[in-house]
This record gives C-alpha cells, sequence and structure tokens, in this order.
C-alpha cells in the first residue's frame, strides 16, 4: 500500500526516481501514513476544457482549410469562405484567384465538374459552407494530374458524415434586400454498406441598375467614340448532386454519382453612343438597347471502382469513367434608335467521355509508388447564325458565315509515374507524364478552313520538403504546365451585343507551356499560423486577348502571342490571442511582364491583393464577423482589369444546440456604389471603361441541420481529374459562360 502511495506522490510532484535509500523511503511512508483526509461536501463547478483545432494543415504537395472548424461555415457560402483559404483571393467582381493568378483549376472531392469548371461564381456563392469539409490547395500538382492548371488546384472536399442506420440532414436560406434569395438542403445516410449522399439548392439573382461610361481615342483616324449608359440584369439558378457508395467488402468500393446544374440568365443595356472628329464635329450619333439570354448547364455521370489490399495500407487501384456535358446557350436582340437592327444566337457546347486507371502502392512505409493512364474524348462544337433588320421588306435577313458550324474534336492520351518519400525530416516527390493530343477542326461551311494538329509532352514535376521544427516546414518545387484552349477561346461565333465592341474565339489556338518555380515556408502553431509562397514562372507562345480598331469598330479575339514572365508572393496569416478572437488575412502580390513581337506590344505591373478579417465569439452564442478587402487592377498584355474594394459585418446567433443558426449581414453599410476603371491600349488607339454599382445591400440567412453523425459513408479515394482544359475568361477557374472567346 505505502508502496502505491508514494509512487503517485512521485508522480503528482514530478520526481523522475524511487527514493535513493530506504531510510527515505521509510520517512516518506511515514509522513504519508500521518496524513488525515478531511470530508467535504462542496461540489465542484463544472470545468470545461476546450482546444481549438487548427484551420490550416499543411502536407508535402498541399495546404488544407478545415472548414468544418469554422464557426463561420456554418451560415455561409462556400465563396465567402473562399476568401479564407491560404494564397485564394475573391475579388469584388467575384473573381478567383491563387496566388494572385486567375491559372487554376476547381476541383469537388478531386474530381473535376461542369458544376465547378464553367460557372464558378454561381455554383460556390449558392452552396452552403456547411456542407464542405475542407478545401485544399494544391500548390505543386504532381504527375497524376493532367498537365494543365498553372498556379494549383483548389480541390473541395464534401462533408461524408451519416449516422448507421440513420442520417444528417441541413437546410439552408437565404435572402437580401436587392431581391435575391435561395434555399437549399443536404443531406447524407447509410444503412449497412450502402451510403447516399446529396445536396440541391436553387437560388434568384438580381443586379440593380448599373452606370457605365467610356472613352476611345483613334489615334490613327484622329476620332473619338464616348459611350454612356446602364445595364442590368437577373436569372434563376439551380444544381443538384447525388452520390451512391457501396461497399461490395472490405477491401472492394464502388461508387456512382449524377449531378445535374443549369441556370438562366436575362439582361438589358442601354447606351449612348457619340464618334467625334478631332475638331468635336459629330461624325455619327445613336442610342442602342439590346436584350440578351443566356442558358447555361448540363448533367455529368461518373462511375468509380476502388480496391484495396489486404496486409498493405493505402495500396490502392482504381477504374474510373465519367461523362460531362457542358451546354451554353446565348442570344441577344439590338435595336438603334428604337428601331430593331440585328439579333443573333449561338448554341455550343464541350461533351467529354474519360477513362482512366490509377494504381499506388507503399513501401516500407516511406516510399510510395504511383502510375497511371487516361484516355479523353473531348467534343466541342457550336452552331450560329447572325440576322439582320431589313427596312424595305420588314424581315429578318441572315448573313451567312464560314464560322457558323464549327466542331473541335480532341483524343488525349496520358500516362504517368511518381514516386515519393519521407525521411525524418525530409520529404521528397517527384514525377514524370507522357501527354499525346490528336486534335481535328471542321468548319462545315466552309472545308477548306479544316485543321488537325499533333503533339506529344513529357511533363517533369518535383518537390522537396524539410521540417525546420515541429509546425514550421520549407518546401521548393519544380514542374511544368500546360493550357489548352477551351471552346470559349476557341468558339469563332462573333458577339455583336455591342456593335462597337465585337468579340470572338480562335479556333486555332496551341497549347501553351508554363515553368513554374515555388518557395514555401509554413509555421503553425496553436495561436498563429502563417504561409508564405514565393513563386516565378515564365511561358512563351501565351494566349493574350489581342484588340484592335477597324472601321470605329473595336474587335477582341485570342491568340498565341505572348511571351510573359511573374514573380509572386502570397503570405496567409492567422492569429488567435485568445480562444474567442481570431484575426486572419490573405496578401498577396505579382508582378508581370508581358511582350507580343507579332504586335510590338508590351505591359507590364505590380497587382496586389488583400483580404482580412476579424472574429469574436460573444456570451449566449453570439458571434460577431468584420471582413475588408481590396484588390489593384490586374495586368494584361494591352490593358488593366478592374480595380475592387469593400467591407462587410456580419451577426449570427446560435440556438437549439447549436443546430439553428441565424445570420445577419451588411455589405458596405456606409457605401452605396463602388466605382471601377479598365484600360486596353494598342498601336493606335487608348480605351477607358468607368463603371459603377450597387454596393450596398443587407441580408439573412438561416440553416438547420438535424440527425445523427455516427459513421462515416466511405468515398472512393483516387478519381478522374481533368485539369487540362483552359477554362473562358479571366474569372478564375474559367467560370464564365458567355461564348465567342469568353464572351463579354
Amino acid at each position: 500500500m505505502r508502496t502505491r502511495i508514494f509512487l503517485l506522490f512521485c508522480l503528482f510532484t514530478g520526481t523522475t526516481s524511487y527514493a535513493q535509500t530506504q531510510a527515505e523511503k521509510d520517512s516518506i511512508a511515514v509522513a504519508i501514513d500521518s496524513l488525515e483526509l478531511l470530508k467535504d461536501d462542496k461540489t465542484l463547478s463544472e470545468v470545461v476544457v476546450t482546444a481549438q483545432k487548427s484551420l490550416v494543415k499543411v502536407d508535402l504537395d498541399k495546404i488544407t482549410y478545415d472548414m468544418a472548424e469554422d464557426p463561420e461555415a456554418k451560415t455561409n457560402n462556400v465563396l465567402e469562405m473562399l476568401k479564407k483559404v491560404p494564397m485564394v483571393t475573391v475579388d469584388g467582381d467575384e473573381n478567383i484567384q491563387v496566388k494572385g493568378s486567375s491559372d487554376f483549376k476547381i476541383y469537388m472531392n478531386g474530381k473535376p465538374s461542369n458544376l465547378l469548371s464553367n460557372n464558378p461564381k454561381d455554383v460556390l456563392k449558392s452552396m452552403p459552407a456547411n456542407t464542405i469539409k475542407s478545401i485544399e490547395v494544391i500548390t505543386d500538382p504532381g504527375a497524376k494530374y493532367d498537365a494543365e492548371g498553372v498556379t494549383g488546384i483548389l480541390n473541395i472536399v464534401t462533408q461524408s458524415n451519416s449516422s448507421m442506420g440513420g442520417y444528417t440532414v441541413s437546410l439552408s436560406g437565404n435572402v437580401d434586400n436587392l431581391g435575391s434569395l435561395g434555399g437549399g438542403t443536404y443531406f447524407s445516410v447509410k444503412k449497412g454498406k450502402l451510403g447516399l449522399t446529396g445536396n440541391l439548392n436553387a437560388s434568384q439573382f438580381k443586379s440593380p441598375k448599373s452606370d457605365y461610361s467610356s472613352f476611345r481615342e483613334d489615334l490613327k483616324n484622329h476620332t473619338l467614340l464616348t459611350q454612356k449608359g446602364w445595364s442590368k440584369y437577373n436569372g434563376t439558378y439551380m444544381y443538384g448532386y447525388g452520390e451512391l457508395s457501396f461497399e461490395i467488402d472490405t477491401l472492394r468500393l464502388l461508387s456512382v454519382s449524377y449531378n445535374h446544374w443549369g441556370g438562366n440568365a436575362t439582361g438589358e443595356s442601354q447606351r449612348d453612343v457619340r464618334l467625334e472628329d478631332a475638331s468635336q464635329n459629330i461624325l455619327n450619333e445613336y442610342s442602342q438597347f439590346s436584350k440578351s439570354k443566356n442558358a447555361y448547364g448540363g448533367p455529368s455521370l461518373r462511375a468509380d471502382y476502388q480496391r484495396s489490399f489486404a496486409g498493405v495500407k493505402d495500396r490502392l487501384l482504381t477504374f474510373s469513367y465519367n461523362f460531362n456535358t457542358s451546354p451554353d446557350n446565348s442570344s441577344s436582340d439590338i435595336f438603334t434608335d428604337d428601331k430593331p437592327n440585328n439579333k443573333q444566337w449561338s448554341d455550343g457546347a464541350t461533351d467529354e467521355h474519360t477513362l482512366q486507371l490509377d494504381y499506388t502502392t507503399p513501401v516500407n512505409n516511406i516510399h510510395t509508388i504511383e502510375a497511371g493512364v487516361k484516355y479523353i474524348k473531348r467534343i466541342n462544337k457550336s452552331d450560329s447564325e447572325f440576322l439582320v433588320w431589313n427596312e424595305v421588306t420588314g424581315d429578318w435577313e441572315p448573313r451567312l458565315s464560314d464560322n457558323d458550324k464549327f466542331r473541335h474534336n480532341s483524343d488525349i492520351l496520358g500516362a504517368y509515374a511518381g514516386y515519393n518519400v519521407k525521411l525524418k525530416k525530409w520529404g521528397f516527390k517527384a514525377g514524370l507524364r507522357f501527354e499525346g493530343t490528336w486534335l481535328d477542326a471542321k468548319f462545315e461551311r466552309n472545308e477548306a478552313m479544316n485543321f488537325d494538329a499533333n503533339y506529344t509532352n513529357l511533363v517533369p514535376s518535383t518537390t522537396i520538403t524539410y521540417q525546420l521544427k515541429q509546425g514550421q516546414t520549407f518546401r521548393v518545387g519544380y514542374n511544368l504546365r500546360i493550357q489548352r484552349p477551351g471552346i470559349w477561346y476557341l468558339n469563332p461565333y462573333r458577339n455583336t451585343s455591342d456593335t462597337t465592341n465585337v468579340r470572338f474565339g480562335n479556333p486555332n489556338l496551341d497549347a501553351v507551356k508554363y515553368h513554374n518555380f515555388t518557395l514555401n515556408y509554413s509555421f503553425f502553431n496553436p495561436k498563429f499560423n502563417a504561409n508564405v509562397n514565393l513563386s516565378y514562372n515564365f511561358a512563351d507562345n501565351t494566349i493574350e486577348q489581342h484588340a484592335w480598331i477597324e472601321n470605329n469598330t473595336t474587335y477582341t479575339t485570342y491568340e498565341n502571342q505572348g511571351k510573359s514572365q511573374g514573380v509572386g508572393l502570397s503570405t496567409y496569416l492567422n492569429w488567435s490571442p485568445i480562444q474567442k478572437f481570431r484575426i486572419y488575412g490573405n496578401l498577396s502580390g505579382r508582378y508581370t511582364n508581358i511582350k507580343s513581337k507579332q504586335y510590338d506590344l508590351q505591359n507590364d505591373g505590380f497587382s496586389a491583393n488583400a483580404y482580412s478579417g476579424v472574429q469574436y465569439t460573444l456570451p449566449k452564442d453570439f458571434t460577431l464577423y468584420g471582413n475588408g478587402y481590396y484588390g489593384s487592377p490586374y495586368i494584361q498584355l494591352q490593358g488593366k482589369g478592374n480595380a475592387y474594394y469593400g467591407y462587410n459585418v456580419a451577426l449570427s446567433k446560435a440556438m437549439l444546440k447549436k443546430n439553428l443558426v441565424v445570420r445577419l449581414y451588411a455589405n458596405n453599410p456606409f457605401l452605396d456604389k463602388r466605382k471601377s476603371t479598365s484600360s486596353t491600349f494598342g498601336p493606335d488607339f487608348y480605351s477607358e471603361n468607368f463603371n459603377s454599382v450597387k454596393a450596398q445591400f443587407f441580408g439573412m440567412s438561416v440553416s438547420y441541420r438535424f440527425g445523427e453523425m455516427k459513421a462515416q459513408i466511405k468515398k472512393v479515394t483516387r478519381g478522374i481529374s481533368n485539369d487540362d482544359n483552359m477554362g473562358g475568361g479571366n474569372s478564375g477557374g474559367g467560370g464564365n459562360s458567355s461564348q465567342g472567346g469568353g464572351g463579354q
């Protein structure tokens, strides 16, 4: 008995060794025997032990933001939460950038989806953040990924929890004073070997009138074109997702998923146009009114079979098939001085079939080997028509073009091999990927324009990490990435909804190779997180916009004309001095230099983005939020984009055991309108556009969650990731649904 008490005494006092002499042991034992324990009927108050889990985790080739641990995710949408993710910024126009660049891809559960790649703004804005488990920023894509995606990949991992023989359901809704509203549901259920996860969201958005003005100086013909007007739009959006998972046995898993997304938007705009000569004499003056419609969306079907192996953890064999279709249809009617002028329509689409086989196996718990093969059949097509009003006959007359019916088919074969090793504080990852592309372009109205092209590429990648000490990691990497133009860049359809600014794509575009070098340092402890990333990339023959003036009209298309290089610095900071208070920020800056020998053009400059915020937990389950953001104009070959800025505040209240959360928010409560300026220049012209949009609005969101959560639905670890296709416009991840090389 004495020995047991003495051992407890040693543990309590921190003594590290047994007493040195028998006399010491006896004296301590006597002292303990003489102790008298007094009875006290007082009850201690409840002691709650809490610990704040780190929101950010750093791995060999990625950074993970734990969305499930952020209380603001309970009532916010994914687009808003994305602003907090390291090395990610979302500007005032809701364009997404990674490390200050728009050259990246977005996945869901490790798989590409037309749901995200074609319209990320609306999808992520309507997706409840409480359905998301984490967001991964894959900063150094390895050989297993397709060779496209210059600065990285955003992988959105959805919640997979469900109850054993039960379910969990989340309901959400939001409304604001501008007339926008939305609602959705997320559910997950498991019974035995079957698991089902689903998500359904619908929203209606309205944009109030925004003011617009511009001027363009034609330095060659000495004319000045000025425009002034307004625009507005509204529309609906919905998407649904369902995944059925079946555990055949402990080693084999089959999953099938289906999603369908889509929406439509209608817009109206009016502008007064004036053309003057150098003496301010009016050469032309008219008022133009336009109505436009855009319908987009389509289904996606996917099937995965995964085989694991007894006795060898993390050894996986996966076979996958994926089908995507992404139609994108638009039309517009133009009126000049209240009379019909022209109308046009375009039906564009991309259909894609993919087969993939992947294998990965660990060796001695230190090494990992991975390999795979992949085949993609991609079919791009566009049908369009342009009609002009004939005042004499009182009818519409078609103006046929060789570009009215266009087809662009690609066959892509890829194979990769990779090797990873972890040795104490060191980590090493290397891989090599082969890609072969065979494409065929056809113009049904003029077969003489048909062409084909074949090319192959070897794509290396490597990453080295070193753990300086616990929570501190240093990483250096290199990879070669490829950009292939998508239908928004290739589509030759001419968008003339603004007759003074005509846009169209270029079916003759080639792929672009980017060389990327990165240095990264991360520091994480329970109170302070920091990540600093320095990158440099360069490329020849880059795809750049080309704008010129012809017959008092500005034409814009895309060409392989650029030689670019850039240096970027991104930082992420998160400080929690006390558990209830948190300060965070995403800061990034970039220097870009772009040249075009073909047109003797050059532009360079610095751009910066900043997003910061505070979060404070109040008594009675209230939480207060405040955020602010700023972005300088981004650099293009022939100009600069719009700057953005703003702020928002929010207050949330959790009720019913924190299952019901109500959130009130105000965006720019003391800023009625936000103004921005963009510019475009060429050898013989200069133009500026001025926009003023409604910045102030107020809203409310509600979310309610019920059901049990005791087990997880098992999901396929690996699958298809088609990140080889370049999206449209500058919206980050290809978020542009307009026709003709990215639309307007």
